[in-house]
């Protein structure tokens, strides 16, 4: 498995979420990666800076892996209801 790989990433965060990572703080990762892209998203609408694709780009596959570490960490750890 190469390092850096979606593979190793998702066996990372699976590893990750077996050792007691709190879903709340996951989610709470996941919560303001969205707020960081939507202010990316506002500032591309006023400037028109295409570089900023770039950086929405990296930005949004960032959240798809928090969200990824996110689903680990929720069937980790069931909640009681």
């Amino acid at each position: 498995m190469k390092a850096g790989s979606l593979e190793h990433h998702q066996q990372s965060a699976a590893v990750a979420a077996l050792h007691s990572v709190d879903p709340d703080k996951v989610l709470a990762d996941l919560l303001a990666g969205a707020e960081g892209l939507h202010g990316l998203a506002e500032q591309l609408s006023m400037t028109r800076n295409a570089a900023l694709c770039d950086q929405i780009a990296a930005h949004a596959e960032g959240i798809r892996r928090a969200a990824h570490r996110a689903r680990v960490a929720i069937l980790a750890k069931p909640s009681v209801a």
